[in-house]
């Protein structure tokens, strides 16, 4: 019998979510720890899953609305509940009445609540009174690096189409005289509909794209790289800023939410965007972050042995 049950998407696509998944799957076998891993949209699985009752669920959440599935699925299970909330979207989902009163009566119905950065962690606490914890959803084990890094090269990762990662920032800051030199990409995830116009924008602007990359041509996309840039003007604990880091890249991000130490802070304007690119940003001191989603879920287990 599972002793954790990982709610949350299998790729494809490949973003900060289904990522978190797999690096938490890696952790959690490399513990000894029997789990599985149950994707929303396989029916069969899912009906499984609900009678593992002793496990520990742990519900991998961006959306408000799919509390109403989780509670669902603690109600038929009975198992022990936790949600992490992954998205720095959720002042604006709570800025709608019905998912308001979803979110409020959702978080307290769960056994745990977790959040990725202290930021969503008192946004969900003020809007519910629960008590939440800050969590890091990257456990995974750094992948190899290899190929040859170009300097003055950036590249930024954009989901879905969202404006809340900054491509027009970016691409703003492209135009500038200053930065001539520098070579630009960009990686769009996401469904063909959804990233349409961001992959147009980005390759009218004279940058590289890609789209939907698995891990592995993630990781050599890093290595070709000199900067990660992430202007996002939301956040959570982004898997990929992570990523990043460990693969040896500068990463330049957003003021907006508390960063991992070693990243490079702007202010989210286009003028201090290029700023940090020429002369480097503030460097952040990792405040407000958590420890790994697989040390959390460890100790809730008891387990004795914590992996990173």
């Amino acid at each position: 019998m599972a002793e954790v049950v990982v709610w949350g998407r299998r790729p494809p696509p490949l973003g900060g979510v289904t990522r978190c998944v797999q690096g938490l799957s890696e952790a959690l076998a490399a513990a000894g720890v029997d789990h599985m891993v149950v994707d929303w949209r396989e029916r069969a699985a899912v009906r499984a899953t609900l009678i593992e009752r002793r496990a520990l669920h742990v519900h991998n959440v961006s959306n408000v609305l799919r509390l109403l599935v989780v509670v669902a699925a603690q109600v038929l299970s009975g198992a022990r509940t936790v949600v992490f909330f992954h998205s720095g979207t959720l002042l604006d989902q709570l800025r709608h009445p019905l998912r308001q009163r979803i979110a409020k009566w959702g978080f307290r119905f769960v056994d745990g609540v977790w959040a990725t950065n202290a930021s969503l962690a008192d946004a969900i606490g003020d809007a519910t009174g629960v008590t939440v914890k800050v969590v890091s959803p990257y456990s995974a084990t750094p992948t190899a690096v290899e190929g040859r890094r170009r300097p003055n090269s950036a590249v930024l990762f954009v989901g879905n189409g969202h404006a809340l990662y900054g491509l027009e920032a970016a691409l703003a800051a492209k135009r500038d005289d200053r930065l001539v030199e520098w070579s630009w990409a960009v990686v769009v995830y996401g469904e063909e509909s959804s990233c349409a116009a961001a992959r147009a924008r980005a390759e009218l602007e004279g940058c590289k794209v890609y789209r939907n990359l698995d891990a592995q041509q993630v990781a050599a996309v890093l290595g070709e790289h000199e900067v990660l840039l992430r202007p996002t003007t939301a956040d959570g604990d982004a898997m990929i800023v992570r990523e990043a880091l460990d693969a040896g890249l500068r990463v330049i991000a957003t003021d907006v939410v508390p960063r991992p130490e070693g990243v490079e802070l702007f202010d989210g304007t286009v003028p201090g965007l290029i700023r940090a690119l020429i002369t480097r940003g503030e460097v952040s001191d990792g405040l407000g972050l958590g420890l790994p989603i697989s040390h959390e879920i460890l100790a809730a287990l008891g387990h004795r042995r914590v992996v990173s």
